[in-house]
């Protein structure tokens, strides 16, 4: 069963892991600067889902592979950034001159769109990763 130094370790890795800022923090703080909080607050919940996807994944079996697998885990890592860097490329390609703050047009303009890239973002973030799979087995 579950003993109370397995729940300490838990809780102090998670605290430690959590606390450190990753690649969905910066994107939810990116995503409030530039569209506002009801976008922040959609990529939160899109996180979360892809989050929830990584536990589901890991719980499945994917957790042993990741762990025998050291290019299957590098090529998702890999594939994270690479969409973090895609949509930083289409920030800047997009950018509009700097307002008072973000308009509500673009605030309210995709909430699914949102969701969706915090979906990916959430999935892809190597710190789930490595969490769920020194938790889960």
């Amino acid at each position: 069963m579950f003993e109370a130094t397995q729940a300490i370790g838990l809780a102090i890795a998670s605290v430690v892991l959590i606390a450190v800022p990753g690649p969905s923090v910066m994107f939810v703080v990116g995503r409030a600067f530039s569209h506002g909080r009801g976008n922040a607050l959609a990529s939160v919940f899109g996180n979360a889902i892809g989050c929830f996807g990584v536990g589901v994944a890991i719980a499945l079996g994917l957790g042993p592979l990741l762990e025998r697998y050291e290019l299957l885990f590098q090529a998702i890592k890999w594939g994270g950034i690479l969409y973090l860097v895609y949509l930083g490329v289409q920030a800047i390609r997009h950018a509009a001159p700097a307002a008072s703050g973000p308009s509500k047009e673009l605030e309210n303009a995709s909430l699914w769109n949102a969701i969706r890239t915090g979906t990916i973002v959430g999935f892809t973030n190597p710190k789930s990763l490595i969490l769920f799979t020194a938790v889960v087995p």
